[in-house]
């Protein structure tokens, strides 16, 4: 497998820039030419070995060096083996002498079709003589052209030519070939349409190297989100200091309040960087997709498991530093709850981020103008705003679905549960509650380890439940793409 990638970029020139970044004009990077981007793009369209190729204006927005030296990588390819049908726009002698056939249409019928270098013989039988050192392909479309104010006179020309050619064929019996050879051609692609390439194991091996050097490779970005949450922990410790620590009655509120918005925090720093992934990345994926080169589930898979190990980074720094620094309960039990907590705020708000992702699809604006819509209204139901008892019938199946709402249960009831508040001698203004309990009651939220568990499983549930439905809707858009 190793080898067959080695042969090809031997093949199409690649192998001097086997490490060199492709580079992009979005992106700032400065990397390969034009020329060598096109080879590449035809090493990754025939990774699968196709028997048939087509290449659609391959020379286009190139110098004519780096035009030839595509077209010369193509007649490599041909030579061993492969059918390349290209189109050309206006090529260079040199260039237009690298061809081995020749297929010319004019007014929707076939002018010529054969070998390129009985062409100038065939338009001289028929009156049309090719001047001598001037460029065969400017020749081929000015005599078949139609002129404005000649229109009479040019298809008075191409259809000389076109019946000369028809006339031809008939006399030579090969009226009926073409028919069966499209019928050949027709089945062909439709195999490669079917073809996925390697075996699932295989592609999820090689796509999931891809996709972490494609997350690794971007040390600003990566730099940018651990010093955001680096950032964010400090100051809420310092705005937040200890205010976990001991029984007073004060805890109570700042304790609710810091709670929300650090899962707040952990989930839109987790969100917008997320929404742009498959935009940035649908030109690529539709491509290998039509291409046949990985199943669709292996690539979503491979792209939300990538960056696991810097999201592990992210979890434990941020954890860390908010948790001791607000002085929660220091105990190794309720460390790893409000740790296991956190990541499951995460990774809800990553599958959130995916299946706005495949919603939006190839429009990146989209994708981040529908994160607060969408966020806001589950972060009101998260139990801090308005009481669970309070909300309206209509509106129960939002709370339901707010993933906030679970995860401020859980660290609340990890913090207060079985917990014995301060005395009620000096608190006139604000209720007094002598247990943590009672806290938990007075808010409508769940107590004891049954319901830190259930709130567990709903977080797993509805992070399970977006990502099938990111998946299924990306499935069923590059299906509907593709018809």
């Amino acid at each position: 497998r190793e080898e067959h990638v080695r042969l090809l970029m031997d093949e199409l020139g690649l192998t001097h820039i086997a490490d060199t970044h492709i580079g992009s004009a979005t992106s700032g990077t400065r990397g390969i030419s034009g020329g060598e981007a096109k080879r590449l793009a035809f090493a990754s369209e025939i990774l699968t070995d196709p028997p048939l190729l087509f290449a659609d204006e391959p020379t286009s927005g190139l110098d004519s060096f780096a035009a030839q030296s595509v077209i010369k990588a193509l007649g490599t390819l041909a030579d061993n083996g492969r059918t390349i049908i290209c189109t050309i726009h206006q090529p260079p002698s040199e260039v237009f002498a690298l061809f081995h056939k020749l297929l010319l249409f004019a007014e929707g019928r076939t002018a010529y079709l054969g070998n390129i270098g009985t062409a100038p013989q065939t338009f001289e039988e028929l009156g049309y003589p090719c001047p001598e050192n001037y460029n065969h392909a400017d020749f081929y479309i000015y005599t078949l052209a139609i002129a404005p104010g000649q229109e009479e006179e040019c298809r008075a020309r191409v259809k000389t030519i076109t019946d000369a050619y028809s006339t031809k064929e008939e006399a030579e019996g090969s009226t009926q070939a073409p028919q069966e050879e499209s019928k050949e051609v027709l089945k062909v692609v439709s195999e490669m349409s079917h073809r996925r390439g390697e075996r699932w194991h295989t592609q999820f091996h090689y796509i999931l190297w891809r996709s972490w050097i494609s997350t690794s490779r971007e040390f600003q970005v990566v730099g940018v989100q651990l010093a955001q949450l680096v950032v964010m922990a400090l100051l809420f410790g310092a705005l937040f200091w200890q205010i976990g620590e001991g029984n007073d009655q004060k805890r109570v509120q700042n304790v609710a309040g810091g709670t929300l918005i650090l899962l707040i925090t952990a989930c839109f720093t987790t969100l917008y960087p997320v929404v742009n992934v498959l935009p940035q990345e649908i030109a690529v994926l539709i491509r290998d997709h039509d291409n046949g080169m990985y199943r669709t589930w292996v690539f979503f898979i491979c792209r939300f498991i990538a960056d696991v190990p810097l999201q592990i980074l992210y979890l434990l720094v941020y954890s860390t530093l908010t948790y001791f620094m607000l002085g929660y309960q220091v105990t190794a039990g309720n460390f790893f709850f409000y740790l296991g907590i956190i990541a499951l705020t995460m990774y809800t708000a990553k599958s959130l981020g995916y299946l706005i992702s495949c919603i939006a699809f190839q429009n990146s604006s989209l994708a981040v103008a529908l994160v607060t819509p969408t966020a806001v209204p589950l972060m009101l139901f998260s139990g801090v705003f308005l009481s669970p008892d309070s909300v309206p019938v209509y509106l129960v199946w939002l709370e339901a679905i707010s993933f906030f709402k679970y995860a401020y249960e859980g660290i609340l009831i990890n913090e207060f549960d079985g917990q014995q508040l301060g005395s009620c001698e000096n608190v006139t203004r604000r209720r007094c509650y002598e247990t943590g309990n009672e806290v938990l009651e007075s808010t409508g939220l769940g107590k004891g380890l049954g319901q830190m568990q259930a709130d567990v499983g709903v977080l797993l549930g509805i992070t399970s439940f977006q990502i099938i439905a990111a998946f299924v809707i990306l499935a069923l858009r590059l299906r509907f793409l593709k018809r």
